[in-house]
C-alpha cells in the first residue's frame, strides 16, 4: 500500500508537472500570441499614421490644387465679368450715342420742317398780300374809271344842256328882233325838244344879253355855234355849278328845271356776306327790292349736296390720309415721344442662386476657404 502511495504520488507529481509545462508553455504561448499582436498592432498604428500623414498631405497638396484651381476660376471669372461689364457699357454708350444721333436727326428734321413751313406760310401770306394789293387796286383801279366815266358824262350832259341853252337863247332873242312871221319860221324850224337843263351861268347871260339888233338871225347862229364850240369844257376836269340867275326868263316851247334825273349807282352786294350791320333792326328788311340776300350759289343744290358727300362719305383710309396731312403721321408722334426704358432702367448683374445647403458631414473642403470663396464672390458684386 505504501509503495502504491508512493506510485500514485509519482504518478500524481509527474501529472502535476507536466500540467505546470503545459501551463507554462500555454503561458508563453499566450505571451508570444500577445508579443506578436503588440507588434502588429504597433506596425498597423505605424502604418495606419503613415497613411494618416500621407493622405493628409495629398489632402493638403488636393486643397492648395483646388485654391490654386479656385483663384484661377475666380480670375476667369472676374476677367470675364469685367468684359462683360466692359461690353456692356460699350453697348450702352453706343446705344445712348445713337439715340443721341436720333434725337439730333429728329430736332434737324423738326426744324427742317418748321423753316418750310415757315417758308411756305411766308410765301403764302405774300401770295395773299399780292393778291389783295392787286384786288384793291383793280377796285381802286375801276372805282377811279367810274368816277372818270362819271365825269365825263356829266360834262357832256353838261355841255348839252349849255348848246341848247345858248339855241333856246339865240330864238328867244330873234323872237323879239324879227317880225312875227320870220320868228315863227324860225322857231319852226329850229325847235328843240324837252330836254332837262341846268340853270343859265351869269357870264352866258351876259355874253347873249350885249348881241346887237342888226345882227341877223343866221349870223347870230353862227356866233352862238363858235362859242359853243371854244366854250367846250374839258372831258376830264371837273365842273362846279355857277350860281343861277333868277332873272333869266324862257319860252314856253323850253322847259328849264333846276336839277336833273340821274342813276344813282347800285349798292355794293356781297352776297357770300351775310354781315348784320347792314340789316335793319326793324320789322322790315334791309332792302325793299331784295328782301333777302341771295344763298350763295356753293350752299345751293346739286353743288352743296356734292360738297357734303364728300365731306362726310370719305372712306376710312382717305379720312386717315387727311387727317395726316393736317396733323402729321402718328408713328411720328410715338417715336418722338418714345419712352427709353432700357437707358432708364439699366440692366444690373444679378446675384448668383446658391444651392440648397447639404449635411455637414459630407463637406469636402473646410469652411474657412469656403468662407473666404464666398467673401470674394461676394465683393466682385460690389
Amino acid at each position: 500500500s505504501a509503495a502504491e502511495s508512493k506510485a500514485l504520488t509519482d504518478s500524481a507529481l509527474k501529472k502535476r508537472q507536466e500540467a505546470d509545462d503545459e501551463r507554462r508553455q500555454r503561458l508563453l504561448a499566450s505571451q508570444e500570441k500577445e508579443k506578436r499582436a503588440v507588434e502588429k498592432r504597433r506596425i498597423l498604428i505605424e502604418q495606419s499614421v503613415t497613411e494618416k500623414k500621407m493622405k493628409s498631405q495629398e489632402k493638403a497638396m488636393r486643397a492648395a490644387e483646388l485654391r490654386e484651381a479656385n483663384k484661377l476660376r475666380e480670375t476667369e471669372r472676374l476677367l470675364r465679368e469685367q468684359q462683360k461689364r466692359e461690353e456692356w457699357e460699350r453697348k450702352r454708350e453706343e446705344e445712348r450715342r445713337e439715340l443721341l444721333r436720333r434725337k439730333q436727326e429728329e430736332v434737324f428734321a423738326k426744324q427742317r420742317e418748321v423753316e418750310r413751313r415757315r417758308r411756305d406760310m411766308e410765301t403764302k401770306e405774300l401770295e395773299a398780300k399780292q393778291r389783295r394789293e392787286y384786288e384793291l387796286q383793280r377796285k381802286h383801279d375801276a372805282e377811279r374809271e367810274r368816277q372818270r366815266e362819271q365825269e365825263r358824262m356829266a360834262a357832256l350832259i353838261q355841255h348839252h344842256n349849255n348848246s341848247l341853252q345858248q339855241k333856246a337863247m339865240a330864238n328867244s332873242y330873234i323872237k323879239k328882233c324879227e317880225p312875227t312871221a320870220t320868228v315863227t319860221t324860225a322857231t319852226s324850224a329850229a325847235y328843240m325838244p324837252r330836254v332837262v337843263v341846268s340853270k343859265l351861268s351869269p357870264e352866258l347871260t351876259a355874253q347873249h344879253t350885249t348881241v346887237p339888233t342888226t345882227t341877223s338871225s343866221s349870223n347870230l347862229l353862227k356866233v352862238l355855234d363858235n362859242e359853243s364850240m371854244t366854250h367846250k369844257p374839258d372831258p376830264n376836269s371837273t365842273y362846279t355849278k355857277p350860281v343861277a340867275n333868277e332873272t333869266f326868263s324862257m319860252d314856253r316851247e323850253v322847259e328849264v328845271t333846276s336839277s336833273y334825273d340821274m342813276t344813282p349807282p347800285p349798292k355794293e352786294h356781297d352776297y357770300d356776306n351775310y354781315d348784320i350791320s347792314q340789316i335793319a333792326s326793324d320789322d322790315d328788311t334791309d332792302d325793299e327790292s331784295q328782301p333777302r340776300k341771295r344763298i350763295p350759289g356753293w350752299a345751293r343744290g346739286q353743288a352743296f349736296i356734292k360738297q357734303v358727300h364728300r365731306q362726310y362719305s370719305k372712306p376710312y383710309k382717305q379720312v386717315y390720309r387727311d387727317v395726316k396731312e393736317v396733323f402729321g403721321s402718328g408713328d411720328v408722334l410715338l417715336e418722338a415721344f418714345k419712352t427709353d426704358f432700357d437707358l432708364m432702367f439699366p440692366k444690373k448683374p444679378l446675384h448668383p442662386k446658391y444651392q440648397k445647403r447639404t449635411s455637414s458631414a459630407v463637406w469636402d473642403d473646410p469652411p474657412a476657404r469656403y468662407r473666404t470663396a464666398n467673401e470674394s464672390i461676394n465683393e466682385s458684386f460690389l
